[in-house]
């Protein structure tokens, strides 16, 4: 009798068959938030309902098990609750992303008739100065927090995470400190991109909306490093048993398959893999960051979107610039990130090279996570 497979021998079979076992939709770019750092846009050319609807059936059937409704803010599509009802009957684990300013009574009352495995709340920040500065709400911290608390006692499950930039770096202890009363774990993204809402063309990040410096990355990585030991020492092992809770980790962490086509294969994430986003416009993307290759979704079925995508992955030229060089194992350099640094995957991304310089002997938990966080 075989063994169980590990979350990376299972990733490895879905990529063997071209499986898209893991979607992310982005239901609107919308949003009640201004985050200086953001780079989704305006609310324009959103799909409707039908649309949706029948893109999340067609993913389903074509062999995906894994959804994710984003934006934006998801719950501001006019008829979120509408697509929600349907993306819960699918049979798929359903992740929903919010920034939990909207979860009132009546949100939380239909996400218990149809319930998300997990509904994942952003805090960008624990003090109303902090929260103005970083997404131009002074309370848009505490109604997060509110929602949070409404869908803990609603029995939901939940999961918190931030975006670390300079603006918020000072407020960081306070919201570890938030999430962990609630007996959660705050995760993070550290990566934040050059590319700003409506904007087409890569562009310097400086003041509130700027980008933590390689110096800052290594504090703040040690700090959350040494609050994870203290309050949660077995996060890291639970975040790797559980295939299903942490998406983050299926959909970024290095599988071996990539790994050994490394030298042929520019997407080395299971982005175009085994995973791909579809765009608030109905553009399908290897992920909700990546800006080529891209299938419009138009009048085609998403199996054939997904074959045309994949096929363009495969066809992308490797960057020879990151091939070889001493920091590779440090850095999370990607085609996607590559073409917001350099408007292009060719390259050396200096942002990148200098966080990665600094997370050697850092004890950077991301690395030791295999990116989960």
């Amino acid at each position: 009798m075989r063994g169980a497979l590990d979350n990376r021998q299972l990733m490895d079979l879905f990529m063997a068959q071209a499986v898209p076992l893991i979607g992310v939709f982005e239901l609107t770019s919308r949003c009640n938030l201004r985050c200086a750092m953001c780079y989704v846009g305006d609310g324009e050319g959103d799909l409707d309902a039908s649309e949706w609807i029948r893109l999340l059936t067609q993913a389903r059937d074509a062999g995906m098990l894994f959804a994710v409704l984003t934006g934006g803010e998801p719950l501001l599509h006019p008829d979120f609750d509408r697509i929600l009802r349907h993306a819960a009957q699918l049979g798929v684990r359903l992740v929903l992303n919010t920034n939990g300013t909207t979860l009132t009574s009546d949100v939380v009352t239909l996400l218990q008739a149809n319930p998300p495995a997990e509904v994942q709340v952003s805090l960008y920040a624990a003090s109303d100065a902090v929260s103005e500065r970083t997404t131009g709400s002074a309370s848009a911290w505490r109604r997060a927090l509110e929602g949070v608390d409404r869908l803990i006692a609603a029995g939901l499950r939940v999961s918190m995470r931030t975006t670390l930039v300079a603006a918020n770096v000072e407020d960081l202890e306070g919201m570890w400190s938030e999430v962990a009363q609630r007996g959660l774990v705050l995760a993070w993204t550290d990566y934040v991109s050059p590319m700003r809402a409506n904007s087409t063309t890569c562009m310097e990040l400086e003041g509130v909306e700027g980008r933590l410096s390689p110096t800052q990355y290594r504090s703040v990585m040690e700090r959350l490093a040494a609050w994870h030991e203290r309050d949660f020492p077995d996060s890291v092992a639970n975040m790797r048993k559980d295939v299903g809770m942490h998406l983050d980790y299926l959909l970024h962490a290095r599988s071996q398959e990539a790994e050994a086509e490394s030298g042929s294969h520019a997407f080395t994430c299971h982005a175009g893999h085994v995973a791909f986003a579809v765009r608030h416009d109905g553009v399908l993307l290897p992920c909700i960051l990546c800006r080529e290759p891209v299938v419009d979704l138009t009048g085609i079925d998403v199996a054939e979107g997904w074959r045309l995508l994949r096929q363009a992955c495969r066809d992308m030229p490797v960057n020879e610039d990151c091939e070889g060089c001493e920091l590779a194992s440090r850095c999370h350099h990607c085609p996607a990130r590559t073409q917001l640094e350099n408007g292009r995957n060719a390259g050396c991304p200096a942002y990148m090279r200098a966080i990665a310089g600094a997370r050697v002997g850092s004890g950077d938990i991301r690395q030791d996570m295999g990116e989960a966080q």
